[in-house]
């Protein structure tokens, strides 16, 4: 389940995929080695995985792998009766609290939520401001670029679990990334962040 096929961040993590599979050549991918594009959208990514759910392929499938669109995948297993598949995706609010089984609903799902920082671009800012005044910045060790430290948190240790909880932050809405800001790098509070006083687009 990739996101809009051609966008560099889809890009990059297919080609993340196809190297690390490359260290697998025993898994398959189903239902081709380019996936299925959902264009990020909830709508088309929920669609495409009813299609999968409904179908005798389902029963075949040992793991599901997203790019961000992963509660829509989960809730569309739980809608069909379907036994859950450990599925990968985003640091999404509702994908994490599926795999907190914060509403009870989800018993038995095993997964790993991936660190998707939306907050990349207000680190932009600060980098290209940092940069016009002249200054020098820090970046981490062996990196000439900004690259923040990629993390994941699977369900199925008490370690991830705990990781899970300390990153949820029930306020946002369901489709956000609960990594709302990169440390030393983002300076907005919370609060300036979200409705109404948040970001607007340009003429709001």
């Amino acid at each position: 389940m990739r996101g809009i096929i051609g966008h560099p961040a889809d890009a990059d993590r297919h080609e993340g995929v196809l190297r690390a599979l490359g260290e697998h050549p025993d898994i398959e991918l189903f239902p081709s080695q380019d996936g299925q594009g959902t264009n990020w959208d909830p709508t088309t990514a929920t669609n495409l995985a009813n299609e999968v759910v409904s179908s005798p392929d389902y029963d075949t499938i040992d793991g599901i792998w997203t790019s961000g669109m992963d509660s829509q995948v989960v809730d569309a297993i739980q809608a069909a009766a379907k036994p859950f598949k450990p599925i990968v995706g985003a640091d999404l609010r509702a994908f994490v609290e599926q795999l907190l089984n914060v509403s009870g609903n989800y018993d038995g799902l095993e997964g790993i939520a991936v660190y998707n920082p939306a907050s990349v671009g207000g680190a932009g800012v600060k980098l290209a401001l940092q940069l016009l005044n002249g200054e020098q910045p820090q970046t981490t060790e062996g990196n000439t670029v900004l690259l923040p430290e990629p993390l994941s948190y699977e369900n199925v240790t008490e370690e991830g679990r705990e990781g899970l909880e300390e990153i949820n932050v029930p306020e946002l809405d369901p489709l956000w990334p609960v990594s709302w800001q990169i440390e030393g790098w983002t300076d907005y509070t919370f609060e300036q962040m979200l409705p109404p006083e948040g970001c607007k687009a340009p003429g709001e």
